[in-house]
């Protein structure tokens, strides 16, 4: 069971005064290697060591500065699974323009850049625009006509584009199987990788979502009241555990259920 750790004060230096806001961070990741990866407003990064808080590398920077001082904020980061000092880079220009970097950010060089149709707009941190599949090797952005475009990242070449996720606010990851989950504000979905069909959807307490972690097939979510949910992404399983409010066969009875009411006309829920 994970456990937290006791709080460790942090340094960072952006390296680059612009604005008021320059060494402030936008966005904070945890590579595949352990280390905290800051995204800064002047579009920099910069490792920190989590044991001693201290800096441990950058700043790198990814992006001119703005020459005003003026900053755009919306930037985000993604760790790259199997690839310990990667990550893929979205600042909010570059997302408007349908463009993402990966960088490794112990050595300071970009890795792939990708560009594609204009990114969806991220309203606030819990809006996340990629995604990596578990071995790292693909990518999942989100685009603001809600389709999601699929990416070979060592090759830099886009492998197509879903159907459109209407109600997406959020991509949470990519199951070990390759569906995608989500957030439709407040409720979690599977959909097909291929066409962006909706799998499976299920609603969770009402307090909002706060922060989640997803290994192979299993989903764990944290909400602003401190609960956490832990999620199977099988379709078999949400079958099995999430289709029957009771225990026993899943009889019409059960179907009727108010927390079924989300999934019943969505596989793998089916009305009848």
């Amino acid at each position: 069971m994970d456990t937290l750790a006791s709080p460790v004060r942090v340094t960072w230096n952006c390296g680059r005064p612009g604005g008021p806001d320059w060494n402030t961070p936008e966005d904070v990741v945890r590579t595949a290697d352990g280390e905290i990866v800051l995204l800064c407003l002047n579009s920099a990064l910069v490792r920190l060591d989590p044991r001693t808080g201290l800096q441990s590398g950058g700043p790198v920077p990814v992006a001119p500065a703005s020459p005003s001082g003026n900053e755009a904020w919306g930037g985000q980061l993604t760790a790259r699974p199997g690839h310990p000092d990667e990550v893929a880079v979205v600042t909010r220009e570059w997302a408007e323009n349908g463009r993402i970097e990966v960088w490794d950010v112990r050595r300071g060089t970009r890795r792939s850049r990708l560009e594609g149709a204009p990114l969806a707009y991220a309203s606030d941190d819990f809006d996340r625009l990629t995604v990596f599949t578990p071995d790292g090797d693909r990518l999942a952005a989100r685009g603001e006509d809600h389709r999601v475009e699929w990416w070979q990242v060592d090759e830099e070449r886009g492998t197509g584009r879903t159907g459109r996720l209407e109600e997406v606010s959020s991509l949470l990851g990519v199951a070990k199987d390759g569906t995608l989950v989500a957030d439709l504000y407040g409720d979690i979905a599977l959909f097909s990788p291929q066409s962006g069909r909706l799998l499976g959807r299920v609603a969770l307490p009402s307090s909002p979502l706060r922060a989640w972690q997803l290994k192979g097939d299993t989903l764990r979510l944290t909400n602003d009241d401190h609960d956490t949910v832990t999620l199977r992404l099988s379709p078999a399983h949400w079958h099995d555990t999430l289709c029957s409010a009771a225990p026993g066969p899943y009889s019409p009875a059960q179907r009727t259920a108010p927390r079924l009411r989300p999934a019943r006309d969505t596989s793998p829920c089916p009305g009848d």
